[in-house]
């Protein structure tokens, strides 16, 4: 009878781990479509399992795709970023954006894999929350 409980309740794990798994890619493909409308159909995101509690990332071509992995949201949002930077030569940031993506998306060579070095990071300051925060418009928010 215990090995029907813990059957049961390693099926239920793997269930709710796969459902947070899609939630967080279809939020990061959400992301895409919204930075870069005109290409996110060249992007494919992936979750990446890993057992550690630092986020990893992944990105590769593969015909014409752009393959974004990571272990949740935050590390898709840094494969997507990376790609920009390092690939398409392009920087968002809260001073500005510059998006001058050519009409062929430039291809990943080789795959690459990058792991934070920290298991804990920050977003913002103490000071962003009141005094900037709440005058932003849902579009600020969304960035």
């Amino acid at each position: 009878m215990k090995l029907k409980r813990y059957f049961l309740t390693a099926i239920i794990l793997c269930c709710i781990n796969s459902v947070r798994a899609q939630e967080f890619l279809v939020t990061s493909n959400k992301l895409i479509e919204r930075v870069l409308p005109q290409h996110h159909h060249s992007f494919l995101t992936e979750s990446l399992s890993y057992a550690r509690p630092k986020d990893v990332f992944e990105l590769e071509s593969k015909g014409d795709k752009i393959i974004l992995r990571g272990n949740n949201g935050v590390a898709l949002a840094s494969a997507f970023y990376y790609y920009l930077t390092e690939f398409a030569h392009c920087q968002i940031t809260w001073n500005g954006t510059n998006l001058n993506i050519p009409s062929v998306l430039p291809k990943v060579n080789k795959k690459i894999r990058k792991e934070t070095p920290y298991e804990y990071r920050y977003y913002l300051n103490y000071c962003t929350f009141n005094y900037s925060m709440s005058w932003w418009d849902w579009p600020r928010w969304e960035k």
